[in-house]
């Protein structure tokens, strides 16, 4: 072996070492905070290329989810060609959607089979340590290190995570003492950001997945519809002692939505939403382009006046409004089939497998965390934020990665 060969060969396997490295961090850290991940995503992304470069593998991944990924990100560049800053439209498609598939393929390929086990207890560790961090933070200094609608779907999130550990009879005690803190953790989080949406995804997602596991365990339908009547029955008899008097004042202001500007702006924005899709239904506004439209709407359509704070947003506050406004009709299609996709892989692991398999319990937490992200999009734009977002896309590929395991191959198409 020569030189070059030993160099070449050593190269690629510190470069290995240091990409596990911060994939490993990535998953233990990305919810902390949006500089950690970007900084942690920025430069998992340079090692991964540079080690392609190195070992010259130029081969490419495959998912079940390229076809809808390629045909995203197509729109996503042909919107551009309605942008009004070209520049800021090229910026925006790197930071969204780029970096999430560019991290979707990376993850894809550096979660093995069998270690999807490993990685979901290092995503268990990073959630766990996080909630207990904000809840040091806050007792310390009173403010609320953890924040925010995105933080609400995300702790809704590491609910559904820790649920996981409760329903696996074999699982150790310790691990489902620290879920059961964790879950606790997890709603106060949730509660006190005040996020009405978060709170609506956290228990749509709940009555979902416990629709779903008892019928894993009850074959009598008339038990199960009584179970499931008397769970809805308790849910709805207990959350208004639950919820913090803050959160309920703000469910509250539903009911005379023009008397606060916070609602009346989302419907404003809804409106605008609308009427733009319908100018523009092939390639929308173009990315990033939202909020001049907005405001053009509002000034130039509505002719009304709103405060200051309502003519910042440059998102309608509903994730799926906002994919069609800004890159049309068909790239909201193309999402909304990713999202089927999702259920589906959920679906294969809870129906597929033997009954309380671990990975039963795979397929169950995606479902609540899907059906959580869906709920709480039609108010809000959650999915754009790194720590939501990341989530979702690694426990994907979890449900995916142990599906693909078993001996009998799967059509995700069928």
């Amino acid at each position: 072996m020569d030189i070059v060969k030993i160099r070449g060969y050593i190269s690629e396997k510190i470069l290995k070492r240091i990409i596990k490295f911060l994939f490993i961090a990535f998953i233990l850290f990305f919810p902390y905070s949006i500089s950690i991940r970007e900084i942690l995503v920025g430069l998992l992304f340079i090692f991964y290329i540079l080690n392609r470069l190195i070992s010259w593998n130029f081969s490419l991944i495959n998912t079940p989810f390229d076809n809808e990924i390629i045909i995203y990100l197509l729109f996503s560049v042909l919107s551009l060609l309605k942008v009004d800053n070209l520049l800021i439209g090229v910026e925006e498609i790197i930071v969204s959607p780029f970096k999430y598939i560019a991290l979707f393929y990376m993850a894809y390929d550096l979660i093995k089979k069998d270690e999807v086990q490993k990685y979901f207890n290092l995503l268990f560790i990073g959630s766990f340590s996080l909630l207990a961090v904000g809840k040091v933070v806050y007792f310390q200094t009173g403010k609320n290190y953890i924040g925010g609608n995105g933080a609400g779907t995300w702790a809704s999130f590491s609910i559904f995570l820790f649920f996981y550990f409760l329903l696996i009879k074999k699982e150790s005690i310790f691990k489902k003492s620290i879920s059961i803190i964790g879950i606790i953790l997890g709603i106060n989080i949730l509660f006190t950001t005040s996020s009405r949406g978060a709170v609506l995804g956290f228990f749509s997602g709940i009555l979902i997945t416990f629709f779903m596991f008892v019928n894993t365990k009850i074959k009598n339908k008339k038990k199960l519809y009584a179970i499931f009547f008397l769970f809805i029955t308790i849910i709805l008899i207990s959350v208004p002692f639950l919820l913090p008097e803050r959160l309920i004042s703000k469910f509250e202001r539903i009911k005379n939505i023009n008397s606060n500007w916070s609602l009346k702006t989302r419907v404003i924005m809804w409106k605008s939403s609308l009427h733009y899709i319908i100018k523009n239904p092939l390639l929308g506004v173009g990315i990033g382009d939202y909020q001049i439209n907005y405001l053009n709407y509002i000034d130039n359509i509505l002719k009304i006046d709103v405060p200051r704070g309502s003519r910042m947003h440059d998102h309608p506050h509903n994730l799926f409004l906002y994919i069609a406004v800004e890159q049309g009709i068909i790239s909201l299609a193309v999402f909304l089939i990713m999202l089927f996709r999702g259920f589906k892989i959920a679906y294969y692991n809870i129906n597929k497998f033997k009954k309380n398999n671990r990975n039963n319990y795979y397929g169950l937490v995606l479902i609540g965390m899907l059906i959580s992200l869906i709920v709480h999009s039609m108010v809000d734009t959650t999915f754009r934020y790194g720590h939501v977002a990341y989530f979702v896309m690694l426990f994907t590929i979890f449900n995916t990665k142990i599906l693909t395991s078993r001996e009998e191959s799967v059509n995700f198409e069928d």
